[in-house]
């Protein structure tokens, strides 16, 4: 059955066309600010963005432009909205497995504290009694990918798994399973998945199969979810990636760094390779490339002085903040995971299972981490501002958003004079967000 357009309704269709076609010059939205973020970090002073009624920008300029504008926003520190590629959800249901069956609720949460995009992280856990409820996860994120209006842009799909060898949080999963099954799981989500967090200790043997079958249908291949992994299987995996068939960039990626991975001075594993910028001229690094790394910044799944380490070891454009998030910020509130059940901490700011000190995800945004990164790590606006909308727009192949700049989204993120950086206004392709849902 297919909607036939009435004559109303044609009628009105055209009438919109000739007053759309009459105001070429009436851009929708003036936002004015103090300062502002634009690409690649550059802070500036007075900035002039123009919106058109698409939620495009138009142009950035220094000085008034010419032309009407329908709305006017103003504020003192413009940034790009942030991008947060590892979030597992923080709302509509007691049961984190079960968020991403009500994406609105996790939706309209972050984009009123500034999240303007995001990748929804899910698991692929081995339960069968589970593996129904997953197949509905992934239905209702691919309703939604890519669609504006309802908060946060759901961008995409992250996995953590099937293929981990620790689990740290996460429920099992076939991390045995065959590449055929695996390329299955692929061609399930589709080009909506963007990344996924894979073992390289499990795939040392099977001449990282699964690592190139990633790359080949242009999901990122995240390392991680492995304490045990040698040298031999982590510069294995670079190497493997540097030649692979690919239709992204072959470079890999760390999934939260230090939380699920190990450091040793002599004997090195994952954190290791997420600490240098450039390898070492040795001879089993020839044609590897470091990988960009993500850290969760919440100052309690990774320690300040961690924390500090790796933002100056490394370029700025290769460290991502995430949230790893996983219920909203309600002290003391009890979730269902799978048969398990976690609590948040009395600060509001991480879940454990409960009843131990395991960390299972984070319930801040990445508006605290923005502020903890100016704060605290004493950082620029414009490298801070990098690290949690541009680096990991980029990262995942999102070139729609991520930073200021003529023909991307207007992902904008308003917000107060240091050091309090209060948010004042958000906005997802040019319209404004309601702060307070």
């Amino acid at each position: 059955h297919t909607h036939t357009h009435t004559g109303s309704e044609k009628e009105r269709d055209r009438q919109t066309q000739r007053q759309r076609s009459k105001l070429p010059f009436v851009m929708s939205t003036l936002v004015i600010a103090q300062e502002a973020v634009l690409p690649n970090g550059v802070c500036v002073g007075h900035t002039f963005v123009s919106v058109n009624a698409e939620g495009i920008i138009t142009s950035v300029d220094h000085s008034m432009p010419e032309g009407k504008f329908e709305h006017t926003i103003q504020g003192h520190t413009l940034v790009p909205g942030f991008v947060d590629i590892h979030n597992h959800g923080m709302a509509g249901s007691d049961d984190v497995m079960k968020y991403w069956l009500q994406p609105g609720a996790t939706q309209r949460l972050l984009a009123a504290k500034g999240t303007t995009s995001m990748l929804a992280t899910i698991l692929v856990p081995s339960d069968p009694a589970l593996q129904k409820q997953t197949d509905d996860v992934i239905a209702s994120l691919l309703a939604v990918v890519g669609k504006v209006g309802a908060g946060t842009v759901v961008e995409g799909i992250h996995t953590e798994g099937p293929a981990v060898a620790d689990l740290g949080g996460l429920l099992p999963s076939d991390s045995q399973m065959s590449l055929e099954a695996f390329e299955a799981l692929l061609k399930k989500i589709g080009p909506a998945l963007r990344m996924m967090t894979i073992a390289p200790s499990l795939e040392l043997a099977g001449g990282y199969a699964r690592v190139k079958a990633l790359l080949k249908h242009g999901v990122v291949p995240a390392l991680g979810h492995d304490r045990s992994a040698s040298e031999e299987a982590i510069a294995g995996a670079l190497r493997a990636a540097a030649s692979a068939d690919s239709k992204i960039e072959r470079r890999l990626h760390i999934t939260h760094l230090f939380n699920v991975t190990s450091f040793h001075h002599r004997d090195p594993s994952l954190t290791n390779f997420g600490l240098v910028e450039k390898l070492p001229d040795l001879p089993q690094y020839k044609g590897a490339q470091s990988p960009t790394v993500e850290i969760i910044g919440d100052m309690a799944h990774v320690h300040p002085l961690a924390l500090q380490a790796v933002v100056h070891a490394r370029a700025k454009e290769s460290v991502i903040f995430i949230t790893d998030a996983i219920a909203e910020a309600c002290p003391g509130c009890e979730r269902h995971y799978g048969d398990r059940v976690m609590q948040v901490n009395t600060h509001g700011t991480a879940v454990t299972l409960k009843g131990t000190s395991t960390l299972a995800g984070s319930c801040l945004t990445l508006l605290d981490t923005f502020r903890a990164l100016v704060r605290v790590c004493q950082l620029d606006l414009g490298h801070a501002s990098m690290m949690v909308s541009q680096n990991p727009a980029k990262r995942v192949g999102l070139s729609h958003t991520g930073a200021i700049a003529e023909g991307k989204r207007a992902d904008l993120v308003l917000l107060g004079a240091r050091p309090d950086l209060a948010l004042e206004a958000v906005l997802v392709a040019g319209k404004m967000v309601e702060l307070h849902p």
